[in-house]
């Protein structure tokens, strides 16, 4: 599938269509045209669709965060960045005081929200959806060891519940001030603390965090999402288990959708780590190996009685039926005490018997499991050229006795009963415009009515209004 869009913007937008079908499989549309087998085939067009995109997006995800991993924002243009907004926000606050613009305005709340996002990396949604209210609860709650803002409406408010940002005496001084001055502005009708001239919430977030990091003098691109990353990638390396948890909490940050990708794209360091486990469980299975065949061979040397004769004489070859090892049955035992040279036999060694490996079982079992196969495909081939055959001979049939139906239809109601009165021409173009309608296929279990016969019927039928036990004759 070919498109000039993102393979995971595709992919959304084909789950929107699954969707979609869903709920018109669930509630039937009564205008639609689509049949029930119809709506089956487009929904198994789309999983297939959906499955032949798995790879390719979660390989496009995995190189999206492979790039932003390496561009993210180093940890001393964050420390500069808080340095600066702790500068520049007065100043600003200051001007919009004295003189207010919609430009400080937005390089205002850009000081802001990067100020918060350097500190707690939270999504955009939290700063903009934070309300007055929650603002001056906040100021009602507060001590000399700092103010705690509730957020309630942000998105994963359904997973983690409200989002907070603990803010000292001085950073919440500055929220307190510019409460203060919308009190004095114009068209400030809104509710939300980072107003706009209109009753809804500031939605340019990502362009005033971008004013704002250019205005640091910082010229990497920037937005909430590199923020946000860093903090959790901070969490991960330096944080325990424990720690790292409740930092995720408290930015309202899954952990398990990062640990994929974390466990997708290591780093280099994390990559060497991986290697040596790999060669230490190596040398451990080599070493394991090794221990179980000395201690197999000195079972088998267990098992042997060695002669300590010191008469200085050869030893003389067991007996035949001595040989045998200790572990053969008493069967086995009365079989190789039988001497074959009584009936003329020549004398074989006896040999336990060995049962068959592990990998020889599963070549056996593959190779039953292809020969079921095999004749699966030729039972499938061979119904199908039946079936072809059958519906060539039912072709040929039929071309045979159009002629002689035609006359039989046209011929007296004392023959056959039922007569057309009309030309074979305008016979033909009827059957031709009522062919999608009323044309059936022949099917395993039964040949179905020509569609010439049907056609008539239903002429007869209109023409003289009888019941349908007295034409039912016809179609015999």
């Amino acid at each position: 599938m070919k498109s000039s869009l993102q393979v995971t913007t595709s992919d959304f937008y084909i789950k929107n269509i699954s969707h979609f079908l869903k709920y018109m499989a669930d509630t039937p549309c009564k205008g639609s045209r689509l049949s029930q087998t119809d709506m089956i085939l487009i929904k198994r067009e789309v999983v297939a669709i959906l499955k032949s995109l798995k790879r390719k997006v979660l390989i496009h995800q995995m190189q999206v965060k492979r790039d932003k991993m390496e561009g993210l924002p180093s940890h001393n243009d964050l420390m500069t960045c808080l340095t600066s907004t702790t500068t520049r926000i007065p100043q600003l606050l200051d001007v919009m005081a004295s003189n207010p613009t919609t430009a400080t305005r937005t390089l205002l709340y850009g000081y802001m929200t990067l100020h918060w996002s350097c500190i707690y990396g939270h999504r955009p949604g939290v700063y903009s959806n934070m309300t007055n209210a929650e603002v001056r609860k906040a100021d009602t709650t507060g001590t000399a060891f700092g103010y705690l803002v509730h957020v309630s409406n942000h998105k994963t408010a359904n997973t983690f519940g409200e989002a907070q940002l603990y803010l000292t005496v001085e950073e919440f001084g500055w929220m307190k001030r510019w409460l203060e001055i919308k009190g004095t502005l114009t068209c400030t009708q809104s509710r939300y603390f980072l107003y706009t001239e209109g009753k809804n919430p500031f939605r340019k977030l990502a362009y005033s965090l971008r004013l704002a990091w250019a205005d640091v003098g910082l010229r990497s691109p920037i937005n909430f999402t590199d923020l946000r990353t860093v903090h959790a990638d901070n969490a991960k390396r330096f944080q325990d288990k424990g720690n790292r948890q409740r930092v995720s909490d408290f930015m309202c940050h899954n952990t398990a959708t990062a640990d994929k990708f974390y466990a997708n794209n290591p780093s280099l360091k994390e990559a060497a780590d991986i290697r040596l486990l790999f060669t230490e469980s190596l040398q451990a299975a080599a070493a394991a190996s090794t221990a179980a065949a000395a201690a197999g061979n000195e079972d088998t040397f267990a098992g042997i009685d060695i002669d300590s004769d010191n008469s200085g004489e050869e030893h003389s070859p067991a007996p035949y039926q001595d040989s045998l090892p200790r572990h053969v049955p008493k069967r086995d035992q009365s079989l190789a005490e039988h001497n074959p040279s009584d009936m003329g036999e020549e004398r074989v060694p006896y040999s336990a018997p060995t049962s068959p490996t592990v990998a020889t079982r599963r070549k056996v079992i593959t190779a039953s499991r292809k020969a079921i196969t095999a004749s699966r495909k030729v039972i499938t081939a061979s119904r199908k050229v039946m079936f072809q055959s059958r519906l060539r001979k039912q072709d040929e049939m039929q071309k045979k006795l159009t002629r002689e139906l035609w006359k039989s239809y046209n011929a007296a109601e004392t023959t056959t009963g039922l007569t057309t009165r009309m030309s074979e021409e305008t016979y033909t173009y009827l059957c031709n415009k009522l062919r999608p309608a009323m044309e059936r296929r022949d099917t395993t279990f039964r040949v179905c009515i020509p569609l010439k016969k049907r056609v008539a019927i239903a002429l007869w039928k209109l023409a003289t209004g009888s019941e349908y036990r007295s034409i039912g004759h016809l179609s015999e």
